[in-house]
């Protein structure tokens, strides 16, 4: 294995998985100082019993729930957060329990901005804003994943949170809390999470530890998702699905990629492919672009070019994409050159419906 001359990689959230891992939530809580917290679950969690687990896992320590709430809004919205943050300080609490994934983490990670920056939320958008630590936050990972749930970036209200203060300080992994989901759904959170970590090892940028976490991935996938399918009781290969889907959160898609040319011929196109490519979750492409990631001057710029829909030679539209990344690593794109291209992603796709698609990445040095 090659050392890249330089890498960077902050090794968290720490992981507590398996037998009695619900148990062992008490003693993080106390390791942070943390004694009375607020605990998010979603409804079909609360249903399936996963409420009651929690509360028993408490039993034989000093630790007390603050505020159950076990009907969250279904996304990560300001005035939500505003509720929760309310509820949190009345209640006493001192620290966050998330249990699921996708919103009900996101709600989170917005309570925690909520309760320790002053004023509106919008005010501390953007990356690397957040400048202090927050509240002690501990995720208990269910068996559906978004595949964002062990990162570091949340988006409220078209506005995008990044920092590594965002990243849970504990994940608890426990079969007792793995609820049983639709084979769909299995397969689903599988895919992202297997695309997730695909993607952080095929990445130019080399990160040794980050492709670590994707590999480990990789196999847990390919070595029980069709075992769990079958036999959705398999307490051990459910463990072995809920790490990867944690481990392959930590890697991020867009690290190392500076730019992406997307086929966009219609508007909802970009929409749908930045989602399905993996650079954020599925519904939160709207959001994204609002939250200007993905403009010329943003983090993540897409089609800088203007992309299909200023313009659109069919039979070439795909090859387009792989020119203007070329020139923009070459520095020559002229008016739209965005700063710094090293690395950029080039997207084709046919059929009606997107039936067919082909990635390039491209890279040059300097």
């Amino acid at each position: 294995m090659k050392l890249p001359d330089y890498y960077e990689f902050l090794p968290q959230p720490k992981f507590v998985s398996g037998k009695s891992a619900l148990e062992q939530l008490s003693t993080e809580l106390q390791e942070y100082g943390a004694s009375r917290p607020l605990v998010l679950m979603d409804g079909a969690s609360a249903a399936a019993g996963l409420d009651k687990k929690i509360i028993k896992a408490f039993y034989e320590s000093s630790i007390v729930i603050g505020a159950l709430v076990t009907d969250p809004p279904a996304k990560a919205e300001a005035g939500a957060i505003k509720t929760l943050t309310l509820l949190f300080r009345e209640r006493g609490c001192d620290s966050i329990i998330a249990v699921g994934s996708d919103s009900v983490v996101d709600i989170a990670r917005g309570l925690n901005i909520s309760l320790e920056v002053p004023g509106e939320l919008s005010k501390n958008a953007g990356i690397n804003v957040l400048k202090k630590p927050l509240r002690p936050l501990f995720l208990v990972m269910g068996m559906k994943s978004g595949g964002w749930e062990t990162g570091n970036e949340v988006v409220i209200d078209g506005n995008l949170f990044k920092s590594d203060f965002l990243y849970p300080d504990s994940v608890i992994i426990d079969s007792r809390m793995l609820k049983k989901v639709s084979d769909k759904e299995l397969v689903n959170s599988s895919m992202i999470a297997l695309t997730h970590a695909v993607e952080s090892c095929a990445e130019e940028v080399s990160n040794p530890l980050a492709d670590a976490y994707a590999l480990s991935a990789i196999q847990y996938i390919s070595e029980n998702l069709a075992n769990v399918v079958k036999s959705p009781n398999d307490r051990k290969g459910k463990i072995a699905l809920a790490n990867a889907y944690a481990m392959a959160g930590i890697g991020d898609p867009a690290r190392g990629i500076d730019l992406i040319e997307l086929y966009d011929a219609f508007t909802y196109m970009e929409l749908m492919w930045i989602e399905g490519l993996g650079f954020c979750e599925r519904g939160e492409g709207g959001s994204l672009i609002e939250s200007g990631k993905t403009s010329l001057e943003g983090e993540l710029p897409v089609n800088a070019s203007g992309g299909c829909l200023s313009g659109n030679p069919v039979m070439v539209a795909g090859l387009n994409r792989i020119i203007e990344c070329v020139l923009q690593i070459r520095g020559e794109a002229g008016e739209h050159q965005v700063e710094k291209v090293k690395t950029a992603l080039a997207h084709g796709t046919n059929g009606p419906c997107g039936q067919s698609h082909c990635v390039w990445i491209l890279g040059g040095d300097e």
